[in-house]
């Protein structure tokens, strides 16, 4: 599998608390069946700025720790950036470290908003030919009442990326019913763990069996294999509605479309 986010890069954005701590977490991913995982820092809006010089000395500094170790994980750079105005001119001034040498766009809404400005910041990402990764957007208040937005941003080429446990219930069973809503819709590609430090430790397996009781093993393949690969070689990933063929935990419409 690849975990296209998983912001636990020392000394940008507060976690993990140590190198061991590192360590840890790359173990852990690789015993997951993880082989690449994209090293989100957390930048823009409210959160202290991070700039490319420290990410990336940061991401340096964590890859010699794995070649060290003897550790087979391949790092991928990545920003998670919260959404705010201005976003086009801080991507062409180069703010931004995309996800690896792509032009996909880590992205982030406020929790417990939608701003007004969000589909234009979009569209002004993508004049500047940005892709953009929605990251949990099932964890978006508006967006859990409203997922109609969810489709509008799809339609315009956003491509979604939920939590694992989103999926299984760790952010409470609103946003799980929500986040399967979105996966059957489409309008959710991926699934990434976006563990950190000082956390339980989120593995991506359990993510993965969990969509072949929903959808069988070859939609499951595709949706935590071949579409991050995909984002990788920087290709465009289409929405494609997922028919449930097993378990299906939640079978409500969310609100906003009763």
């Amino acid at each position: 599998m690849i975990d296209l986010h998983a912001p636990w890069l020392l000394g940008v954005d507060g976690v993990p608390a140590s190198r061991d701590e590192v360590l840890r977490l790359a173990h852990d991913a690789v015993q997951d069946g993880i082989t690449a995982v994209g090293m989100g820092a957390q930048t823009g809006g409210s959160r202290r700025p991070v700039a490319r010089d420290e990410y990336f000395a940061a991401f340096e500094r964590a890859r010699q720790w794995l070649l060290d170790e003897g550790i087979d994980l391949g790092l991928v750079p990545s920003m998670e950036v919260r959404l705010a105005k201005g976003m086009a001119e801080g991507y062409r001034r180069g703010h931004y470290v995309p996800l690896g040498n792509t032009a996909y766009l880590c992205l982030e809404l406020p929790p417990n908003d939608f701003p007004a400005y969000t589909f234009d910041e979009v569209q002004g990402l993508q004049d500047e030919g940005c892709r953009v990764l929605l990251l949990h957007p099932e964890r978006n208040r508006t967006v859990c009442r409203h997922p109609e937005l969810m489709a509008r941003l799809s339609a315009m080429g956003v491509v979604g990326v939920a939590s694992a446990g989103s999926l299984m219930g760790r952010f409470g069973e609103e946003v799980e019913a929500r986040s399967w809503y979105l996966m059957d819709a489409g309008w959710i590609h991926t699934v990434a763990s976006d563990v950190r430090g000082r956390q339980p430790l989120v593995r991506l397996s359990p993510a993965r069996e969990l969509l072949c009781r929903r959808y069988g093993d070859r939609e499951a393949f595709r949706t935590m294999l071949d579409v991050p690969k995909a984002i990788l070689q920087d290709r465009y990933v289409e929405p494609r509605a997922r028919d449930p063929i097993g378990w299906q935990r939640w079978r409500m419409a969310p609100v906003g479309l009763r």
